[in-house]
């Protein structure tokens, strides 16, 4: 039995169009069963909506298959399934014939607590510029003095990460990950590294110092730092996605979402 649930955007015409997704489940009810603890995970939205399901199921995050349908919104994540394909997309399950896509995660881990990131973790003050002692597998790399740092997965390198100056990771599922300074203090008496760095799987960063009561931002979710470190690294656990659609390259997807060239206006 395949147990499901859905989690959507609040349009009125995705609500709609989940009833009718919802109808067509309880006819494979033989299959399929609505449960509050689903191994299937049905999204209707854009990457905020994916986001939002990633966070509601944190703590079952590498026990749910999720399977995203852009219906409304931006979608980066959530472009390879399309809900008129939902029939063919519940054989191919039934069937094991669907195809898998495991998206790497950031683990960071503070307030005795362990949260995930699909896209980028934030240590942000935009008031006053903050000073936190950088540390790289416990070796003390500088004291960051500016508004922040952020760290991204090689998926999330795409977005505030690019928008910060950091570089964008080409390739995907490498076991590494970025972070970048966010406008930090360079004078001629105090100058940090300026520059994004790449890490493996096997680093850890740790955040100390002036890090108490800051503001740490993961994916779309604030929370209040009240331990005084922070530590950040791959996470062994992955978000698997079931795809209909693994056609996109890694190309095509950069030149639609940030590149206007004469290629793309003859076309």
């Amino acid at each position: 039995m395949f147990k499901y649930n859905f989690v959507l955007n609040n349009y009125d015409e995705t609500i709609d169009a989940v009833e009718k997704l919802d109808a067509l489940l309880q006819n494979r009810q033989q299959k399929w069963e609505f449960s509050e603890e689903p191994e299937y995970l049905f999204l209707l939205g854009g990457d905020g909506t994916f986001l939002n399901g990633l966070k509601v199921y944190e703590t079952k995050i590498a026990s749910i298959k999720f399977i995203p349908f852009l219906y409304g919104g931006i979608g980066y994540y959530t472009n390879h399934n399309m809900v008129k394909d939902f029939v063919c997309i519940l054989d191919a399950i039934e069937n094991s014939k669907i195809e898998t896509i495991k998206y790497e995660l950031l683990e960071a881990r503070f307030n005795d607590e362990r949260h995930f990131a699909l896209n980028e973790v934030k240590v942000v003050n935009e008031a006053k510029a903050i000073f936190t002692n950088v540390f790289v597998d416990g070796e003390f790399l500088e004291e960051f003095h500016g508004t922040g740092l952020t760290f991204a997965t090689s998926g999330g390198s795409s977005g505030y990460m690019k928008a910060t100056g950091g570089a964008i990771i080409y390739n995907l599922h490498q076991g590494i990950f970025e972070m970048n300074e966010i406008f930090p203090v360079s004078t001629n008496k105090y100058r940090p590294l300026g520059a994004p760095l790449i890490f493996s799987a096997a680093n850890t960063i740790t955040l100390e110092g002036e890090i108490n009561q800051q503001r740490i931002i993961i994916d779309t979710e604030k929370y209040e730092i009240k331990s005084n470190e922070i530590q950040i690294t791959l996470a062994k656990e992955t978000a698997t996605v079931l795809v209909s659609n693994v056609t996109i390259s890694r190309v095509e997807m950069l030149r639609d979402l940030f590149i206007i060239d004469r290629a793309k206006k003859a076309n």
